[in-house]
């Protein structure tokens, strides 16, 4: 399988899995206010506990596909240019990038 279709099945997957977790984050009614008591955000997430579990992995999911897209749109594109030029290494170092920068955010808001 060449990387045109492995681009294409990524995007394809990317743009369901966006659209279940746009389904997710609504599905769960609307969250309490800022300046609603303390018991009532807790009872929210204890109720919404299993949305925002299967949210978090379906963007966890998203963070492998989404860089093969787009690296994929690039090798289409830069074939026009130079041909021999390897996707791959590339497509590693922005994975790292990518997902360092998500576990920076997650253990930030898990800080906070």
């Amino acid at each position: 399988m060449d990387y045109q279709r492995i681009a294409a099945s990524a995007g394809l997957l990317s743009a369901a899995l966006i659209l279940v977790l746009i389904v997710v984050t609504f599905a769960g009614g609307a969250p309490p206010a800022l300046d609603d008591p303390a018991q009532k955000v807790l009872n929210y997430y204890k109720d919404n506990r299993s949305l925002s579990l299967f949210g978090g992995a379906i963007g966890f999911i998203l963070l492998g596909l989404i860089p093969v897209f787009f690296l994929g749109v690039y090798a289409l594109l830069r074939d026009a240019l130079a041909p021999n030029i390897q996707v791959w290494p590339r497509l590693s170092l922005v994975a790292l990038i990518v997902t360092g920068a998500f576990v920076g955010v997650q253990g930030s808001a898990a800080i906070a």
